[in-house]
């Protein structure tokens, strides 16, 4: 569940329906969401570091998407 949340939130990154800057919540949200499911603290704690560090990519607007501003 908590990933689909996170990709949820990334796709409306990359659509411009919501900006960038909210990227740092959208992954400490993916955190807590693992946290809450059960999932054990390391774990939630390295899948939260490897989105801050990896995904960011993931959550550029693709060249024909509106900006927002």
């Amino acid at each position: 569940l908590a990933g689909l949340v996170h990709d949820a939130i990334y796709q409306l990154m990359r659509e411009g329906k919501i900006d960038r800057c909210h990227r740092p919540y959208a992954d400490q949200l993916f955190r807590d969401m693992c946290l809450a499911n059960g999932m054990p603290k390391w774990r939630a704690f390295y899948y939260y570091w490897a989105v801050r560090i990896f995904a960011g990519r993931a959550s550029e607007a693709a060249p024909n998407a509106p900006q927002c501003f």
